[in-house]
């Protein structure tokens, strides 16, 4: 599982470019507690959009009751 870091450097390599680049995105990412899960990335702009997930463990969440 690629970091933050490893997200930050892939956007400033694909800056810019086109929608193929952008497959690189693909997997997980670790931020911290959460894991940023990208499923699939829009290859083109007539193509099903991205899918996204943001995975936070169970007991992270606090809700009302």
């Amino acid at each position: 599982m690629r970091d933050v870091s490893a997200l930050r450097t892939i956007l400033r390599r694909i800056d810019r470019r086109g929608y193929k680049a952008y497959e690189e995105l693909r997997g997980f990412f670790r931020l911290g507690d959460i894991i940023l899960a990208i499923d699939h990335v829009q290859g083109d702009p007539y193509a099903p959009p991205s899918r996204v997930r943001v995975i936070v463990e169970r007991s992270r969440l606090v809700f009302p009751p």
